[in-house]
Formats: structure tokens, sequence, C-alpha cells
């Protein structure tokens, strides 16, 4: 099932889905019955990936994911924790402190704004209830619209690719929740 999840994920990605279809296209426009139709899969995948590659729509589909939990600017709430999870590549834990975490153990969790969200529902599904302390937020008071907005990016594509990841595992977490 794990597998199937991951290989799920993968053909709803835009980028795979768009280049599925554009080679598609392209393959059709070899044959002489199908020509006709290689010419539209090609286009009905270009516009929305150009459009998916401009910063200010990236930015739109990101914004409802990393607006869910504000920064942690008041530690008021967090004295009483006893842990700090973090989520996330590039953290190792330490072996020679094992981490007991007990559902009523109150503690941080640390994680991209991005993933928040869904690693919130996915604590709350098994009886915890975590402090939000979100990590990589995007300034978008900060961001300011230019003309060079919108070119493509392949940066801004990634941002759609890393929203669109976290609204199919949100929907995946709800309906196995």
């Amino acid at each position: 099932m794990f597998w199937l999840k991951k290989l799920a994920t993968l053909l709803l990605m835009p980028l795979f889905a768009g280049l599925t279809l554009v080679w598609t296209g392209l393959i059709l426009s070899r044959t002489r019955r199908l020509k006709r139709y290689a010419g539209l899969l090609v286009a009905a995948w270009a516009l929305p990936l150009t459009i998916l590659s401009f910063q200010p729509v990236a930015n739109e589909f990101i914004k409802p994911l990393e607006m869910c939990y504000p920064r942690l600017v008041n530690f008021q709430g967090i004295r009483e924790a006893k842990w700090v999870v973090v989520l996330g590549g590039g953290h190792a834990s330490n072996p020679d402190r094992p981490a007991n975490l007990q559902k009523d153990d109150p503690f941080v969790l640390v994680t991209s704004a991005i993933h928040m969200p869904r690693a919130m529902l996915l604590f709350r599904q098994q009886g915890m209830d975590p402090v939000p302390a979100p990590a990589e937020i995007t300034d978008f008071a900060r961001n300011d619209i230019s003309p060079f907005s919108f070119f493509p990016r392949a940066a801004a594509l990634s941002k759609v690719e890393a929203a669109w990841h976290e609204y199919l595992g949100l929907l995946w977490a709800q309906l196995n929740g």
C-alpha cells in the first residue's frame, strides 16, 4: 500500500502529469489517425504548466497552508513542554537521549509551515495536541510583484508541487483518519 500511495502521488504531481501529456502528444503526432489530438494534448498542459511556474501563482498555492499556524513568537503556552519534536530531513536524533513521548506530554512541534497542517492533523489523530512552531515561513507581505514575477521559474513550480503534495497528504489523512 505504501508504494501504491507513493506512485499515485507521483502520477498526480503537476510536472509529471504535464510531461506525460506532452510526451503522449508527441507520440500521437507520429500517427496519422491521432495526429490532430497531439497538439491539443501538448497545448492542454503547456499553458497550465507555464502558469503554475509563475511566482505569484505558486505563492497563492502555498499561502493557505503556511497561514494556518502563526509564527511562534509568544512562548507563554510552551513553558510546560517536555519535548521539542522536529520533523524534517537533516535532523538526527541523539541516541544518548532516547525520547519517550507519551500521549499526554506537552510538546512543541517544529516543521516547515507548508507541512504543519498535515503534521498537526496526524498528531491529533493519534490523540496528541502539540504546540505548533512553523519554520521556513514565506514573507508574503514582502512579496513584490513585478513583470519578472511572470517569467516561468522552476522554484515556483517546485513550491506548487510541494503544496500539491501536502494537499494530497491532507486528503489522504482525512480519508484514513
